[in-house]
């Protein structure tokens, strides 16, 4: 056993767990560390502390009452930033790469609160710059919502991107959905692209009048456009065909007058953009 130093004039960051003279309970980590908390508020922000506390006693006259002592087979590491989530007055940063030991702790320990506040985090825009690991972390903790987000964003990403370290949370049922979601909604925008004796009948009910060239050449352009992209799927199955020099390419050369070019891209990509977007979000992501 070993009490952290405490000292209210030391250092520049004051650590309300380390004050023996606070709380009236004291986490033990398993390497010794001891952490002084309020019995009251681990018992409402956890239903594991709850069941470890025991019923409240008058304290005999003349002697001191004793702190109760909780062991818990987790390092000093984790509680130092578990403890101020729960604490949710305490806000801090929550690093990616603690998020995985933190659901995990808090599914232990049964903190509800904590693991709706991680769970919201997974949701952040700065999140879901890693969408596979945020992928694997909620399926494996139960997050609906930001696997449905994260499995959305990797459309825009390699099949494979490497392994990465939250994957060994998250079943290998869960990696195949995602595999078999990114498939489906493949499938999907080849259905909205395929061409085969004419054009499609949504590009048949576009007006594609033209000064020059004539509509014949409009379509070949934009058929040579439309198989470059099917190209992509496989890869990117959530085209951004608006901006994509496999769709633009051939128009450019078809079309010499740049107003036109403006013209008949601005339109077929708007209607192209929004029909892609459609088919992906009628593909349903598959749960257990």
């Amino acid at each position: 056993m070993s009490d952290r130093s405490y000292s209210s004039t030391q250092g520049t960051q004051y650590d309300p767990f380390s004050n023996p003279a606070v709380g009236d309970m004291v986490i033990q980590t398993l390497d010794g560390a001891r952490f002084y908390v309020d019995k009251r508020i681990m018992a409402q922000a956890s239903s594991w502390f709850a069941g470890k506390c025991p019923p409240p006693l008058l304290p005999s006259p003349g002697t001191a009452e004793k702190k109760f002592v909780v062991p818990v087979n987790d390092d000093y590491c984790l509680w130092e930033k578990l403890l101020p989530i729960l604490y949710s007055s305490l806000e801090q940063p929550v690093a990616f790469a603690d998020l995985g030991f933190l659901l995990h702790a808090a599914k232990k320990y049964r903190m509800a609160g904590v693991s709706n506040v991680l769970g919201q985090l997974l949701l952040s825009v700065d999140m879901m710059e890693e969408p596979l690991q945020v992928y694997a972390l909620a399926c494996a903790f139960g997050f609906q919502d930001a696997a449905r987000a994260a499995a959305r964003r990797m459309l825009r990403l390699p099949v494979y991107v490497g392994y990465v370290a939250e994957l060994h949370h998250a079943s290998a049922a869960a990696y195949h959905r995602l595999l078999d979601y990114r498939r489906r909604c493949g499938d999907a925008v080849r259905a909205v692209l395929r061409w085969q004796t004419s054009p499609p009948v949504w590009m048949l009910d576009m007006d594609m009048s033209v000064t020059d060239g004539g509509i014949d050449e409009i379509l070949r352009s934009w058929r040579a456009g439309i198989e470059g992209l099917e190209g992509m799927i496989q890869d990117h199955p959530d085209l951004t065909p608006t901006f994509s020099p496999a769709l633009l390419q051939p128009l450019l050369q078809a079309l010499p007058e740049p107003a036109e070019v403006m013209s008949h891209t601005h339109k077929f990509a708007e209607v192209l953009d929004g029909l892609v977007l459609k088919a992906i979000d009628e593909v349903e992501l598959e749960f257990d």
